[in-house]
């Protein structure tokens, strides 16, 4: 019979744009323990000209609630030096004013000439339910892309809780990519529950491979809040009826937008 060792590995942690190391404890049956690293949902590559610029261009996902209202994260649009929102078309849209809120880690960008973008309905005051599955639409991996070219998720709810069991997270049972940091996560009736934050991610000692991750999610209780605290009035709830998934995909995609970030 192997005797199990613990132990100890660290857990590198990003929120809000600032490191927080959490140590973690790592059970080893003979083959290794698995390492952890958790971290904001936005992509990050060179910006600027080439010549000796240091600056930092990082690109997330944004949504539409209100008439040239648009959700994001925090740690997405805070301390720029510049905002860009793209919408699907390729079009810039101006950003007029952006008001951050780093405990909740959420954002509302004030815009002009957003007037196409479709105002997505936030869901207030509801758990998230273990299984349900959920739908998401943003922008991931731009840089490597180049274009303005969307993804969509489909996927179940892991459980409640995130770091710590900090109960204003939950967390979804996949990986979401670089760049869905402040996409909408929708339920089966086209509503939100909640915005994107991070994600984390478990792989092998020794640079192995990946093993699996969770993303972690803003709950739609928070973002009410949010919106109510800035005057936003949240729509109206319709119908309850489920949604085809493909209805879900258009009505995000008509929502939501790439933001690009300056440091």
């Amino acid at each position: 019979m192997i005797s199990p060792r613990v132990l100890t590995g660290v857990r590198r942690f990003w929120c809000r744009s600032r490191a927080v190391r959490v140590a973690a404890l790592a059970l080893m049956l003979g083959a290794g323990a698995s390492e952890s690293l958790a971290q904001d949902a936005r992509e990050t590559a060179p910006g600027g000209p080439p010549m000796g610029d240091q600056h930092k261009e990082q690109v997330g996902t944004g949504f539409a609630v209100g008439p040239e209202q648009i959700v994001t994260a925090a740690h997405g649009v805070d301390r720029c030096r510049a905002v860009r929102i793209i919408s699907r078309e390729s079009r810039s849209i101006d950003v007029v004013r952006v008001v951050v809120d780093r405990r909740r880690d959420l954002a509302l960008v004030s815009v002009r000439g957003a007037q196409s973008l479709l105002a997505l309905r936030v869901r207030d005051q509801a758990d998230p339910i273990t299984g349900d599955r959920v739908f998401l639409v943003g922008f991931p991996l731009q840089m490597p892309l180049r274009a303005n070219l969307h993804s969509f998720y489909e996927g179940p709810i892991a459980g409640p809780g995130g770091v710590g069991g900090d109960p204003d997270i939950f967390r979804l049972g996949f990986v979401a990519l670089p760049g869905m940091s402040g996409a909408a996560v929708l339920d089966r009736s086209g509503q939100v529950i909640g915005v994107v934050k991070s994600h984390m991610i478990e792989t092998a000692p020794n640079q192995g491979p990946t093993l699996g991750g969770q993303t972690f999610v803003v709950s739609g209780s928070v973002l009410a809040a949010f919106l109510r605290d800035q005057g936003i009035p949240l729509a109206s709830t319709a119908s309850e009826r489920p949604f085809s998934p493909e209805e879900i995909a258009a009505q995000a995609l008509s929502a939501s937008v790439a933001i690009r970030c300056l440091r």
